[in-house]
């Protein structure tokens, strides 16, 4: 009976034991869980002590400090210098950190929290990313970082846009990024003014307008994609106050831009205010050119009608001249007079002809013009 209440006893204490263990280790204090895809730091009075790492393919290299692709053993006798998992993390996904917390504990530091809001395309880019700093234990090894670039001028109409792009970042230094540069603040601020940099040279390009830039594209093998991914790259700076070399975001910062690509573009805001301004006035200039148009096509018509009625007058008058007719201008007059009346020289929208009607004689020729001279 004593045996089995030890064993009672015992196993409460290791469940005691367990949930207490469970406890510390959402706390971040004795133990820690470690989220699959990232990093956290064990620092003991403030210096990095060890980095614990879970990243599926990869390892932290416990010489240099840089997450490594995993590679088969050469022979059973190679050491690959990593650090080993515990019993506990193994069977429990528990990592122990330290009796002595909180001299050795678990790091916090300061991450860009950042993610680009869905909405409609026609919304200011500058409400669509949300940007928030916070104190965080835990370190992606990558992630997606939207970058927002505004006012950006095109080299050919000067128009200004503003656009998002996502990078798809890698971080294979995690310690020269929360311990050289104290977080992800000042890293990703870096790498956006080196991104919005590549960017102006883009649209800095002789040829490049609006329509062009629509035009161009926007995906992961773009212009533009693969300006940005030659950021990695070391250059040399050859300007005259600083001719050391750049190291390329990889090496200076431990951070790899893995992709690149547009997310939204769109004419700045300010931009939006001169283009509707320009189509109000392109509006009014053409509705200005139209009714001037239409003028003087009324002006040529009006003219067109005037001279066929000439003309036809001409003609009535010559064929009366050529037939021998002796009329008198009086009788001449009174015929071309119920010509036009009656509209065979005007037509019936002539204003003429409307003149004439409302002040006609009512005259009807009494003479054939057909009749010839002896017969007068």
């Amino acid at each position: 009976m004593e045996i089995i209440f030890l064993i009672c006893c015992v196993a409460l204490l290791m469940v005691s034991l367990l949930v207490l263990l469970y406890r510390v280790a959402r706390e971040d204090m004795h133990a820690t869980f470690l989220e699959s895809g990232g990093f956290k730091f064990v620092v003991k009075g403030g210096t990095l002590e060890k980095i614990l790492d879970d990243v599926k393919g990869f390892y932290i290299d416990t010489e240099t400090l840089e997450l490594k692709p995993e590679a088969p053993r050469v022979s059973d006798e190679e050491k690959i210098p990593r650090r080993k998992r515990g019993l506990l993390e193994r069977s429990m996904g528990i990592l122990w950190v330290s009796w002595l917390w909180p001299i050795k504990r678990i790091h916090k530091f300061r991450v860009v929290a950042d993610r680009a809001k869905t909405g409609e395309n026609d919304l200011i880019l500058r409400r669509q990313i949300s940007f928030e700093v916070r104190e965080e234990t835990y370190l992606r090894a990558r992630f997606v970082h939207p970058v927002l670039i505004t006012d950006v001028e095109l080299a050919k109409d000067k128009w200004k846009v503003d656009m998002v792009l996502k990078l798809d970042l890698s971080i294979f230094k995690p310690a020269t990024v929360v311990f050289g540069y104290k977080g992800t603040v000042a890293v990703m601020e870096q790498i956006d003014a080196a991104v919005r940099a590549a960017t102006i040279d883009f649209c800095n390009e002789e040829d490049m307008d609006y329509a062009k830039f629509l035009s161009e594209d926007k995906g992961a093998n773009s212009k533009l994609a693969r300006m940005i991914l030659d950021l990695n790259k070391p250059k040399a700076d050859t300007s005259p106050e600083n001719n050391i070399a750049f190291k390329g975001v990889k090496d200076h910062f431990g951070v790899e831009i893995r992709a690149a690509w547009f997310e939204a573009a769109d004419l700045s805001p300010e931009q939006h205010e001169l283009d509707e301004a320009a189509k109000a006035v392109d509006k009014e200039t053409l509705l200005a050119n139209a009714k001037e148009q239409i003028a003087r096509g009324e002006k040529a018509m009006a003219q067109a009608l005037l001279e066929g009625r000439a003309e036809g007058l001409s003609a009535i008058v010559k064929k009366l001249k050529e037939s021998g007719v002796n009329i008198s201008d009086e009788q001449l007059g009174r015929i071309i007079f119920e010509e036009v009346r009656t509209g065979n020289l005007a037509g019936i929208n002539s204003k003429l002809t409307t003149y004439v009607e409302s002040g006609g004689y009512g005259v009807v020729p009494t003479i054939d013009i057909n009749q010839k001279e002896e017969n007068r």
